[in-house]
């Protein structure tokens, strides 16, 4: 799956904006994974696939004013990420997956989707 760490910003509608640290952290689209399966003879095999659900793991500025208890409370939103590379994705109806943590002088924030990312523009 495609993994991007040069996030710009980070929206959530009911929230705004978020304030991202020097390092944002990085986004997984998600989508399928496939593994060989391979058959008696050649041209016999093929593959498996597997989903994989799209996953935003991010580091905030902890100085900023950030309402922990409303980001802790994000569920069912549908999360705009957009990339230094004008890139813009959606995690669409997605979740904080856990109440955000201060870790080493900065906030993390793990947001989960049960969709791969939808490009956007």
């Amino acid at each position: 799956m495609a993994r991007f760490n040069d996030i710009q910003t980070v929206s959530i509608p009911s929230i705004g904006r978020l304030p991202l640290a020097e390092d944002p952290g990085e986004l997984d689209l998600g989508g399928y994974k496939r593994e060989a399966k391979h058959g008696v003879i050649p041209g016999d095999g093929g593959y498996t696939e597997s989903f994989t659900a799209s996953q935003l793991d991010l580091n905030l500025n902890p100085q900023a004013q950030v309402d922990l208890a409303a980001l802790a409370n994000v569920a069912g939103e549908d999360v705009t990420v957009r990339l230094k590379n004008g890139a813009v994705y959606m995690l669409p109806q997605a979740w904080v997956a856990e109440p955000p943590k201060l870790s080493q002088g900065s906030l993390k924030l793990m947001i989960n989707c049960d969709y791969p990312a939808e490009r956007i523009t």
